[in-house]
């Protein structure tokens, strides 16, 4: 089996869900900023050859390039190993459903609006803005009280067992409990 190449920076987020995934299903997977030998500056021109908008992760087997999370999601599916959708169809689709609400929401509410504040700050001389982030905690308490009713005392969201919608969550519960209290807001739900 050929090693499957990953075009990122290791603490992607989104570089990370594809990861987790590879490891569920016991894919052999590197991860690179220099696909083909020499660097390619994530978000430069080169970028661009890999990902139009310049996204990451980039999937990369021998010729074929796949950028974008659920679409690398659906091939590592096809390789052999556990299957991390339900056979169900109406599963199926309520865990892809779930997946792209914490790709899109919880993202933003968690990862975009506090983590990222804290990873690369935007205030004067590249200090973390707490009055931004003051304000923007009660959205992500709103959206922890909601992954918290969706998981309950359960280990996984859907099914009883992993899916790809825990591995779209799992890194984002991992950087938020890395905050500062009283930012590391987890600790509440």
């Amino acid at each position: 089996m050929s090693t499957i190449t990953l075009y990122g920076p290791d603490f992607s987020y989104f570089l990370r869900v594809i990861r987790l995934l590879c490891q569920f299903k016991g894919v052999m997977h590197e991860t690179t900023l220099s696909p083909f030998g020499e660097n390619v500056t994530p978000f430069g021109e080169e970028h661009g050859k890999l990902h139009p908008f310049r996204k990451i992760p980039v999937l990369m087997e021998g010729d074929f390039i796949l950028p974008e999370t659920p679409a690398i999601a659906h091939y590592l599916e096809s390789k052999p190993g556990p299957s991390f959708f339900p056979e169900d169809i109406k599963l199926r689709s309520q865990v892809l459903a779930t997946a792209e609400m914490f790709s899109l929401y919880v993202h933003q509410a968690i990862m975009a609006d506090l983590v990222l504040e804290f990873a690369f700050p935007k205030g004067p001389d590249k200090t973390i803005r707490f009055d931004e982030i003051n304000k923007r905690l009660p959205v992500a308490h709103e959206v922890m009280r909601w992954l918290s009713s969706l998981i309950y005392d359960e280990h996984f969201v859907a099914d009883g067992r992993f899916s790809y919608c825990d591995a779209v969550l799992i890194p984002m519960l991992d950087y938020l409990e890395q905050l500062p209290a009283p930012f590391n807001i987890i600790t509440h739900y």
